[in-house]
C-alpha cells in the first residue's frame, strides 16, 4: 500500500464540478491511476473519493503556468469515468472551463493589478486537450477572484462569480483530417440503425456533436434524465447511434491513435423545435422562453442540464445552413441562442461568417459561474 498527498482545489464551474490541480505540484508517478482514485473510481457511488457518482461531478483539471502557447494558463481537462479505472482526454469541459481562469488567479499562477473595488480582468487560456486558445474575464479585487455577487446560472441553486469566456477559431477540435477552420464533419448523415435511416448532423465546434431528432432514439424531447436513465432500451438505442454514426464518420472523425471507442470524444444531442414542458424543479418552461430544445447525452447518460460545449457548439450550429438545429431552431440571425434542457435554459453565443459558401466560426462565447468549494490536501492510497 501507499498513499499520496496532493494539494487540491474542489470548484464548481457552471453546472459542473471538478477537482483542481497544479501540475508542479503533481505527486510523481501513474498520472491517470492518481486521477481515478482521487475520484474514487470505480464505483457507481465514488463513496471512496471526491467525485459525486454522475459524469458532471467526476472531472480533473491540470493547470500551469502558460508555456510555448503564448497564454497566461495552459490546462489540461479530465474525464474521469464513474464505473471504469480510466480517463478520456478527447475533449474539453465547457462548463469548468469557467473556473480555470479564477483558479489560475487564486493559485498565484496569474497576477492581477491590485484594486479596492472589483474590475474585470482578462486571462489568457490554453485548452491543451483541442488545442484552442481562449479568454477568460471576471471581476477581481485586492489580486483575488471577486466571487461576491448575484450572479446565477439555471441549473445551479448558488450564485458565483460571473465569468465570459470565448473561445477563439473554435472549429475544428478532434478530426483528424479538417483543418482548424472546419465546423462541419457533416451537416446531413444518413445512419442506418435497425430497419430505420436516421438524419444526423455532426458539428465539430468546441467539441464535436451529433445532433439528432428525438424520434431517432424514441423520445419526444421533453423528458427528464431521471425518466430516461431508468430506461435502458432507450440508453441502449441513443448509445448504438452514437458508436453508429462514429463508425459511419471514420477516418473524418477517428485519428488512427484510438484503440477503444470514447463516448467523450463524439457526443450526442437530441435537438428539436421548443414546446412547453415542465422542468426538473417544476416549473413551466414556456414555447417563447427558447430558440430551441435539448437533451444531450454523456458517458451513456442523459445530462442532467447541457454541457456547456454542446451550448457553444449548437450556438454555432444553429447557425449553419443545412444543420439540424439550424432547421429546428428559431432566432437563429442573432449572436445569442437560448437554449432549453431539463433544468432551465442556457444561452451562448456564436459568431458565423459563409466565405465562397463555406462557414467559418469566428468565435463562440457564454457565460457562467465559477465558485470555489474548498482547497486543502487530498489523501490518495493505492
Amino acid at each position: 500500500m501507499w498513499r499520496k498527498e496532493v494539494q487540491a482545489s474542489l470548484m464548481r464551474g457552471g453546472t459542473s464540478r471538478g477537482v483542481f490541480l497544479l501540475d508542479e505540484k503533481l505527486p510523481a508517478g501513474n498520472r491517470d491511476e492518481l486521477f481515478v482514485k482521487l475520484m474514487g473510481s470505480p464505483d457507481p457511488l465514488q463513496v471512496d473519493g471526491l467525485g459525486g457518482g454522475f459524469s458532471s461531478t467526476s472531472k480533473v483539471m491540470l493547470v500551469r503556468k502558460g508555456t510555448k502557447s503564448g497564454a497566461d494558463v495552459d490546462y489540461l481537462f479530465g474525464q474521469v469515468y464513474v464505473d471504469k479505472a480510466k480517463v478520456d482526454y478527447s475533449g474539453n469541459c465547457g462548463n469548468l472551463t469557467s473556473a480555470v481562469g479564477p483558479f489560475a488567479v487564486d493559485e498565484g499562477l496569474v497576477k492581477p493589478p491590485r484594486s479596492d473595488t472589483p474590475h474585470d480582468f482578462d486571462v489568457k487560456l490554453f485548452n491543451i486537450n483541442t488545442k484552442k486558445h481562449i479568454i477568460s474575464t471576471f471581476k477581481v479585487q485586492d489580486g483575488k477572484t471577486h466571487y461576491s455577487g448575484r450572479n446565477d446560472v439555471e441549473g445551479v441553486p448558488e450564485t458565483g462569480a460571473l465569468v465570459e469566456y470565448r473561445i477563439l477559431d473554435p472549429a475544428g477540435t478532434a478530426a483528424s483530417s479538417l483543418s482548424s477552420s472546419d465546423a462541419i464533419i457533416e451537416p446531413s448523415l444518413k445512419v442506418d440503425l435497425g430497419a430505420d435511416a436516421v438524419d444526423v448532423s455532426v458539428v465539430d465546434v468546441s467539441s464535436v456533436y451529433a445532433f439528432v431528432p428525438p424520434e431517432a432514439i424514441g423520445i419526444s424531447g421533453t423528458e427528464l434524465p431521471t425518466m430516461i436513465n431508468v430506461n435502458e432500451n432507450i440508453l441502449e438505442r441513443a448509445e448504438r447511434l452514437r458508436h453508429a454514426i462514429r463508425l459511419k464518420l471514420g477516418s473524418r472523425l477517428l485519428t488512427g491513435e484510438e484503440t477503444e471507442d470514447s463516448p467523450f470524444a463524439l457526443r450526442l444531442v437530441v435537438v428539436s423545435e421548443m414546446k412547453s414542458y415542465a422542468d426538473w424543479f417544476g416549473r413551466t418552461i414556456n414555447v417563447t422562453d427558447a430558440d430551441v430544445m435539448v437533451r444531450a447525452f454523456s458517458m451513456g447518460r442523459m445530462h442532467h442540464a447541457v454541457p456547456f460545449t454542446a451550448a457553444l457548439c449548437i450556438a454555432a450550429a444553429a447557425k449553419i445552413p443545412g444543420t439540424i438545429v439550424n432547421r429546428v431552431a428559431r432566432q437563429t440571425e442573432r449572436e445569442e441562442i437560448r437554449i432549453a434542457h431539463p433544468k432551465g435554459i442556457a444561452r451562448a453565443s456564436a459568431k458565423v461568417k459563409v466565405v465562397r459558401g463555406k462557414p467559418i466560426v469566428e468565435y463562440v462565447k457564454g457565460r457562467r459561474t465559477a465558485r470555489l468549494l474548498m482547497r486543502g490536501t487530498a489523501y490518495v492510497e493505492g
